[in-house]
C-alpha cells in the first residue's frame, strides 16, 4: 500500500484525481501519522509564502 502511494504523497491533495483521493483515504485510514504529516507539510508552503509569518516562525 505505501509502495502504491508514494505519488500521492508527493502531490497536493488539491491535485489528485479520483482515484488518487481514494488512495489517500484508504492510506490515511491505516496510517494516521502518515496523514498528519502530509497535511503538515501541506500547509508549509502558505507559512513562508507569507513572510511576516515566516520571520517570526524563524525566531522563535
Amino acid at each position: 500500500m505505501l509502495a502504491r502511494s508514494r505519488y500521492v504523497l508527493y502531490k497536493s491533495s488539491k491535485k489528485w484525481i479520483e482515484r488518487q483521493n481514494k488512495r489517500a483515504q484508504i492510506l490515511f485510514s491505516l496510517y494516521p501519522d502518515i496523514k498528519t504529516a502530509h497535511r503538515l507539510i501541506q500547509q508549509l508552503p502558505g507559512v513562508y509564502n507569507n513572510k511576516l509569518i515566516a520571520m517570526t516562525k524563524l525566531a522563535h
